[in-house]
């Protein structure tokens, strides 16, 4: 199922908002929360989850085979979601359905991952844009909003997010996770939203045979355990006594 893109993102799909906050996606399978105060980093195994729901802007159509938005979500990275317009699909994008505890990450595997080659000849997202999404209208539910695709941007900023590279390319088959746990830290506006969008900003093509842009798989990510903690150099000892009550020091 298609929509309309530019309910999704501005008029212009490969224009990006000026208050996109930009971030990197890593390879480490972490999230990291980075409250202002106590400027200590909590560090947390990821607990990975299922994306129930997706559909996507185009898909490339091969004889009977769809590369649809729905294997981005199926749990195999060998197959993929591959966008199915005339060039390398700058502005294409895959729609997100948000369901139960609102995620802190998305992990994201930018490229074809079924093999080694599959990853070089077709085209890898470099960067993308992560739009939130909300009911176009306060009396639509959320189920109704998403099945007739009556949403629209919220009122906090998108992230600009560029995935990691190692020695100046994407790492072939490799997913990446974007965090969003500080992004959101105490912000009530989550509770709206009902979609996410992962718009294709820009690809990476060095030794690419085709235009065709893929992202093979993706899934939401919940804090897991902690697995360390540290503050800010000369935090701790500038609490004195109190430092003994926080977390961290």
């Amino acid at each position: 199922m298609w929509w309309t893109l530019s309910l999704a993102v501005a008029a212009d799909p490969l224009s990006t908002p000026v208050n996109a906050r930009p971030i990197e996606a890593h390879l480490e399978q972490v999230l990291r929360e980075t409250p202002a105060m106590p400027p200590c980093t909590s560090t947390h195994a990821v607990v990975a989850t299922p994306i129930k729901a997706a559909r996507a802007t185009s898909e490339l159509r091969e004889g009977s085979l769809v590369h649809a938005a729905s294997r981005a979500i199926d749990g195999d990275a060998k197959t993929a979601w591959v966008e199915g317009v005339a060039g390398v699909g700058l502005g294409q994008a895959l729609r997100l359905r948000v369901e139960g505890a609102f995620p802190q990450g998305l992990m994201v595997t930018p490229g074809y991952a079924k093999d080694a080659e599959r990853w070089r000849k077709n085209q890898r997202v470099a960067v993308a844009r992560v739009q939130w999404l909300k009911p176009a209208d306060d009396s639509i539910d959320p189920d109704t909003a998403w099945a007739s695709d009556q949403l629209v941007p919220t009122s906090t900023e998108p992230l600009l997010v560029r995935f990691a590279t190692v020695d100046g390319a994407l790492p072939v088959g490799k997913a990446q996770v974007i965090d969003f746990v500080s992004f959101w830290e105490q912000n009530m506006e989550q509770t709206e939203v009902v979609a996410i969008d992962l718009v294709v900003v820009e690809v990476e093509g060095a030794g690419a045979a085709y235009e065709d842009t893929v992202i093979s798989e993706v899934s939401w990510l919940h804090l897991g355990p902690r697995k360390e903690i540290s503050c800010a150099p000369g935090w701790c000892a500038s609490q004195g006594e109190r430092a003994a009550t926080i977390d961290g020091c």
